[in-house]
């Protein structure tokens, strides 16, 4: 019963991330949220969905970019405000490294 107490509340969290990713997330906003310990949502998270939260969120981030990029959107300082990324040097470093891909 535990573990599907933990796994629905995870499920609430990835569903958060996705309807937030644009925000500025941190582990301790997410832990305040919902109810956690930032030390506990940070284990558990990654043992539930298999990376840590933050690179949950840069993924989450960057594939919001890539779709925005394949639908024709051409701005990338937009296009990285939009997914969250306040620095777009940082944004196109972690879409290269994490998609292999040159923008």
């Amino acid at each position: 019963m535990l573990f599907f107490f933990l796994y629905v509340n995870f499920v609430h969290v990835n569903l958060y991330i996705q309807k937030n990713y644009s925000k500025s997330l941190t582990n301790a906003e997410l832990a305040k949220i919902f109810h956690y310990h930032p030390n506990y949502l940070s284990a558990e998270f990654k043992r539930s969905m298999g990376m840590p939260l933050h690179r949950y969120l840069l993924e989450t981030r960057i594939m919001k970019a890539s779709s925005l990029i394949e639908s024709g959107y051409k701005n990338l300082d937009e296009i990285a405000n939009i997914c969250g990324f306040k620095d777009i040097n940082y944004f196109i470093r972690y879409f290269k490294t994490i998609l292999n891909m040159k923008i």
